[in-house]
């Protein structure tokens, strides 16, 4: 089995974002970065406050009501935080276990000859678990076979972002000819979602205060034998997402997590002798004005698992593959 460094997969992974460019897909302009948007939503949000105080409106009242609003919605939920903690650290082996069980039970079938058409190997155990492009955003993690996992918490109130947490597992093609290959992989989360858009006088326009945040499950392959590695497009399952938008008044919405995934690439051709690095990866996006939100997966029981990727070779070893 060939090896690969720790190091040099991060750096490979860190390079290929790189060269993505800096520009997102979705390009929105956040105004702290641009003193000329900045200074307009100032001095926009001013014109609203000095409108209210010459109409007689009581600004100083309506800040200590909203202070008071946003105690009480933050009160709830914290509460409905709370109960939900409660209600996965219940049914914690449900989700998980289901699919560790599937997992296991996969493995002792490609064990047995005859049962798959193709030779199959079972990686039970990620070469690497690791986040990008903020690390610090797992608090917890293991490596075990068939029941890795990590824990990871989101909270921002940045306009625009991703984080990833990625489970890595290796293969290599253990003959001189090359092999075609279909991989699979399972992951499960539980966890919760929080979204709050901040009020405020100039919320007669609530376009421009909102909060939205999500999460996904991703599955590629990198082709390790090439210089740089380069991988396949991300195999794709939303898991949740919720969004809110505020007037004068702080609003929010909350979601419950407890999904899996099963996720699949097909037809990947891999030369003689060549590595392969499957990542299996965890996303949360957001994209906020004037609002902030919380993605929690490590409070109690909640977790990310990747308990295994199943690799099938559907080339015969003494097949060569014409490229």
């Amino acid at each position: 089995m060939a090896t690969i460094s720790k190091a040099a997969l991060k750096r490979a992974v860190i390079a290929a974002q790189k060269r993505r460019g800096v520009q997102p897909e979705v390009f929105r302009p956040e105004a702290a970065n641009y003193p000329k948007l900045e200074r307009s939503e100032r001095e926009g949000g001013e014109l609203f406050a000095e409108f209210y105080r010459k109409g007689g409106f009581d600004t100083r009242s309506y800040n200590r009501l909203r202070k008071q609003h946003s105690a009480e919605l933050n009160r709830i939920l914290d509460q409905e935080k709370a109960a939900a903690v409660k209600r996965a650290s219940r049914a914690k082996d449900t989700l998980h276990s289901s699919i560790s069980g599937q997992s296991r039970a996969l493995q002792q079938l490609t064990a047995q000859n005859g049962f798959f058409p193709f030779p199959s190997y079972s990686l039970d155990k990620p070469f690497l678990i690791w986040a990008q492009p903020h690390a610090n955003i797992i608090s917890d993690s293991s490596v075990e076979s068939f029941n890795s996992w990590a824990k990871i918490r989101v909270t921002t109130s940045a306009d625009q972002g991703t984080e990833n947490l990625s489970f890595y597992f290796l293969w290599d093609n253990p003959t001189d000819f090359y092999a075609v290959i279909n991989a699979g992989t399972f992951m499960s989360a539980s966890g919760h979602l929080k979204a709050v858009a901040t009020g405020g006088l100039s919320g007669i326009d609530p376009t421009s205060r909102f909060s939205d945040v999500g999460c996904s499950a991703n599955f590629a392959l990198w082709s390790w034998w090439q210089n740089p590695p380069t991988h396949t497009d991300y195999a794709t399952k939303a898991l949740a997402s919720i969004g809110v938008s505020a007037s004068f008044w702080d609003k929010s919405a909350t979601a419950n997590v407890s999904d899996g995934a099963s996720l699949n690439r097909t037809m990947f051709l891999v030369p003689p002798r060549g590595v392969v690095v499957f990542e299996a990866a965890f996303t949360v996006g957001y994209y906020q004005g004037h609002g902030h939100c919380d993605a929690d997966f490590e409070s109690g029981s909640f977790r990310i698992t990747c308990p295994v990727v199943v690799v099938s070779v559907l080339t015969p070893p003494s097949m060569q593959v014409a490229t």
